[in-house]
This record gives C-alpha cells, structure tokens and sequence, in this order.
C-alpha cells in the first residue's frame, strides 16, 4: 500500500501505511504511540476525539459498522489487524477537521465517526463511501448502503448523497 504524498509518516519508514491510522486500538504498537497520534493531529491541524464521544461511539458499536464482524482488542483471543477495533472518520476529507468542525457547532461528534473493523478501515482510506461501496472489497462482501450500520445510513444521506465527489469542496 503506498502512502498519499502530502502525508509524512512518522515512523520515517516511507512504505508505513499503518502511520495513517490516528486512532489504532493497540497499546504495544510503536508506531502509534500517544507522541506520535499527537504530533499527527498537529501535523494536519486535527482536533482529538472528546473521550465521552469515544466512549458512546464504543458502546454503540459493538461489531464492524460495515462488515457486521466482532472486532477485537489488543491482547484479546483472536486479535489480528484485520478485526482491530479501529475509530472510522466517516468524512473521508483528510484536510478537513470535521472533530473540530462539529464541536464548534456544539453538534454530536458520534454522527461522523464510527467503530470499523481493521480490514474495513484499510480498504475504505480516503475514499468516499460512494466510491468504497463500489470497490471489489465491499462488491464481494455485499457492503452497501443497505447493509450498513444505522449512523453510516444517516451520514451518508445527510452528506454524500447529496454530492457527488466532484463537489465536496
């Protein structure tokens, strides 16, 4: 997997896709330490998730909001990266701070993120649900708006179905 090239990991490891991923759930990874997720956040400007926004998110979310799968813990039986849980941006837009965005207006933040699984989170990256649901990876799943957890239907008529990726901007 290749990185974006405006994107810097931080690790200095240029082929570490796993530098993308802000909020990994897995204490023993060196790369995601809390140093490095808040020079990330400053890097591109991006407001952390409030504590008790993540908490309701976790608790409302018990499986995969995509794929329906059980996701697991660091240290947990079964752990992989595949089913990590993983805290999903619904708004793909990596230079928009939508965290910040959303509590500026004093909205709930649980409407643009979610829980995903791993393997869902690494094939979704920066596209928009439109596009990701038209990939091979979500085709031969049956991932679809249909399918979808309820607060992925909800963003997505509030704010993709109205636009087309051309006007997101």
């Amino acid at each position: 997997m290749k990185m974006s090239e405006n994107k810097k990991c931080l690790c200095d490891d240029p082929q570490c896709a796993k530098c993308l991923v802000v909020n990994c759930e897995d204490d023993s990874c060196s790369v995601h330490t809390l140093q490095n997720k808040e020079k990330r956040r400053k890097l591109y400007n991006m407001t952390p998730i409030p504590q008790i926004d993540l908490d309701f998110v976790i608790a409302r979310d018990k499986v995969c909001v995509y794929c329906k799968n059980t996701m697991k813990m660091s240290g947990d039986e079964g752990y992989d990266g595949k089913n990590r849980r993983s805290t999903e941006h619904l708004n793909h837009l990596s230079d928009v701070d939508s965290v910040g965005y959303y509590i500026s207006k004093g909205w709930p933040v649980s409407e643009i993120i979610a829980m995903c699984c791993g393997s869902c989170n690494s094939s979704r990256l920066n596209r928009s649900l439109r596009e990701w649901f038209k990939s091979e990876y979500c085709i031969s799943r049956k991932i679809n708006i249909e399918t979808v957890a309820e607060v992925v239907q909800n963003y997505f008529k509030k704010y993709e179905e109205k636009y087309d990726s051309n006007n997101w901007k």
